[in-house]
């Protein structure tokens, strides 16, 4: 049977992560880590819906696609 690695905000050492991999551990995200996303994406969603400014990756694109705006209908995709 897999140990699991829980990913969190812990810093990972080379040891750690090499022991990840040697044991092939399963990974999954501990109840902190999907805490913190589920706040950014309430945060996200709050500022694109009350910003009209470009905010980059996120409602243009990157690189050299940063001055592409991506329109309020489009971002779902």
């Amino acid at each position: 049977m897999h140990q699991i690695h829980q990913i969190s905000q812990e810093t990972l050492t080379l040891e750690s992560i090499c022991e990840i991999v040697n044991k092939q551990h399963k990974l999954q995200l501990s109840p902190e880590a999907e805490a913190l996303i589920n706040k950014c994406r309430i945060y996200l969603d709050n500022k694109i819906k009350n910003a009209d400014t470009p905010i980059y990756g996120v409602n243009t694109g990157f690189g050299s696609l940063y001055d592409k705006n991506i329109s309020k209908e489009d971002l779902n995709k």
